[in-house]
């Protein structure tokens, strides 16, 4: 399960890297009638340098600062591929791969003019149905009255501090599509294949914990607990290349 990425943040323009001199190459006479050869100078390569966490590629990692987030403080994590959610805008999800192996989705957003990560953590079917009543679940795809609510049955143990006691619907049944492919540097009309979807999103009260539902055209229900932070807990950013 990915998720969904309402808006990001601004992305920075980053300066170019200035141009690499060659230097003069001198030959010398070595004094036999013969020129010393060359001695061939490389540039080193050009660092590729990221900006902001949009600008992630797959093997560069980042590491999140000291919190009092479950399994994400102090601890790094590794890009290991970059699809697509198109809604109104394109929006590129990261698939993560932490230091325990633990897979997560990693998106962006704004929320009164600030700056917001998600970790997202795919659930399996029978831990859906632990965390809720899957009657009161089924009831999210249905027409609805009033304001839609969600209580959490039990807290599972190796799920302490993803979830929260109630949430509330924030999105329903958003339309759009998913590519499993990085298309940042396409146009929009050059998508292609992409999966249709609906997108759900509820928040409880305080607006840090999320869950997020999707249903694609051709398949189940997939459900997926989400953290929202501060982007200013992602300490560091490192380019694989």
């Amino acid at each position: 399960m990915v998720g969904f990425i309402q808006k990001l943040f601004g992305n920075k323009e980053e300066k170019p890297a200035p141009p690499v001199v060659p230097p003069i190459r001198v030959v010398q006479n070595s004094g036999h009638g013969q020129a010393t050869p060359p001695v061939a100078h490389h540039a080193p390569p050009v660092q590729r340098r990221v900006v902001n966490a949009r600008e992630l590629q797959v093997n560069d990692t980042l590491r999140m600062a000291i919190c009092d987030c479950a399994g994400l403080s102090g601890k790094r994590f590794k890009v290991t591929s970059v699809s697509t959610y198109l809604f109104s805008q394109p929006s590129p999800t990261f698939a993560l791969q932490g230091e325990d192996g633990q897979r997560y989705f990693l998106s962006f957003s704004h929320e009164h003019d600030r700056e917001y990560v998600t970790f997202i953590r795919p659930l399996l079917h029978r831990e859906v149905g632990k965390l809720f009543r899957l009657e009161d679940l089924a009831q999210l795809f249905e027409e609805k009255e009033g304001e839609f609510a969600l209580a959490r049955k039990e807290e599972l143990p190796h799920l302490t501090g993803w979830t929260a006691a109630d949430y509330h619907l924030s999105i329903d049944a958003l339309k759009g599509y998913f590519f499993s492919e990085d298309l940042r540097e396409k146009e929009q009309e050059e998508f292609e294949g992409g999966e249709g979807l609906d997108h759900y999103l509820l928040l409880d009260p305080s607006h840090r914990f999320t869950l997020e539902v999707e249903v694609y055209d051709n398949g189940e229900p997939e459900v997926a607990l989400g953290l929202r932070l501060p982007v200013s807990l992602v300490e560091q950013i490192r380019p694989s290349t």
